[in-house]
């Protein structure tokens, strides 16, 4: 990715932060040729991501990977300052604990009115591909993105890692793969 930046002759930097250098893969190799900070917790202490992202006093966009508690941190702290905006990857998906029980929905098949049902042990991706949708999903675990369907009705609930709080809000697109019904019926926009 870095790489890629550099190509386009964006202004950009790489803040890598870990516990110590000796467990933090490739510093080498990404500081060779891009400006790269190397935070150690262990000689410096924790980074204080809430002043870092305070003190951006012009539009800038962050990419951020690594573990939940630096990037839950992230997004509270973006969150309040309207100049950042943030994209993360996760390794993982969210707990199931943050989310409402399994229960039977419908979804519609906007194009062609197919009605389908999704049972409490299935996900929406599953019955959407047992009726022909085929969907591609590269994680099956609402990480990549790749499974987006776009929304025409109803409410979903969104329990990916991809799609920004924003996006969440506006209901156009969900991610099948993870992601439920909040009420008793979806619309989308497929066959």
């Amino acid at each position: 990715m870095l790489d890629e930046v550099k190509r386009t002759g964006a202004d950009y930097r790489l803040i890598y932060l870990g516990r110590s250098r000796e467990t933090m893969a490739y510093v080498e190799e990404m500081s060779q040729g891009h400006p790269t900070e190397v935070w150690t917790s262990q000689e410096r202490g924790r980074f204080d991501i809430q002043s870092f992202i305070k003190a951006q006093n012009e539009k800038v966009q962050i990419y951020s990977c690594g573990p939940d508690r630096l990037l839950n941190a992230l997004e509270d702290a973006c969150g309040e300052n309207p100049k950042v905006e943030l994209k993360v990857e996760r390794f993982q998906g969210l707990s199931n604990q943050a989310f409402l029980p399994n229960k039977d929905f419908s979804v519609t098949l906007g194009r062609s009115g197919r009605r389908l049902a999704v049972a409490p042990n299935q996900t929406l991706l599953e019955v959407l591909n047992q009726h022909g949708c085929g969907i591609i999903s590269t994680c099956s675990k609402c990480t990549c993105g790749s499974c987006e369907v776009p929304v025409l009705g109803g409410y979903p609930e969104h329990r990916d890692t991809v799609l920004s709080q924003e996006e969440k809000g506006e209901n156009k697109v969900m991610m099948p793969c993870v992601s439920r019904c909040m009420g008793q019926n979806l619309v989308l926009d497929l066959w």
